[in-house]
């Protein structure tokens, strides 16, 4: 067998094997957000060593889906079980500043307790200006949680 042989068949071996990855990514992501949206805890806590590993680059979010459906315990949940306090909804949102969007303070105070960085920069696809998650609390009017994202740091 020629060197170029080998070649051609080791890339073929490692992009068979990229495409497993994502579609085995895929799969999760959807069963784990369907188990959030139907308020299933003992199903979520199944993903508890892959969610450190899950980011969200096409699909949802599993934090986004359950703040989507206003389900307080599986937001909890997914960040006890490792979910990552700095991923990014499906528009790229960062998910604190998402929760500086909500005119609850449970989001946001969840997520800094599980380390979420109340000065994280986001740029918007709009202005390409960075902006903390401060900024997006006073934007919609949400200035109780102002004290909140100073106490966190």
């Amino acid at each position: 067998m020629s060197n170029r042989n080998k070649i051609a068949i080791g890339f073929i071996a490692v992009v068979l094997g990229v495409a497993a990855y994502v579609v085995y990514s895929l799969a999760i992501i959807v069963s784990l957000n369907a188990a959030v949206a139907s308020s299933d805890l003992v199903s979520i806590r199944q993903y508890s060593g892959s969610l450190t590993k899950l980011s969200c680059y096409l699909w949802v979010n599993p934090l986004e889906t359950a703040m989507t459906s206003k389900d307080k315990k599986a937001f909890s949940l997914l960040l006890e079980l490792g979910a990552n306090p700095h991923s990014s909804g499906t528009e790229g949102m960062p998910i604190i500043h998402r929760t500086c969007m909500m005119s609850d303070s449970f989001w946001l105070s969840e997520v800094l307790k599980f380390g979420a960085d109340p000065n994280l920069l986001w740029a918007t696809s709009h202005t390409r200006r960075p902006n903390r998650p401060m900024l997006i609390a006073m934007r919609y009017d949400n200035f109780h949680l102002v004290p909140i994202l100073i106490q966190g740091g």
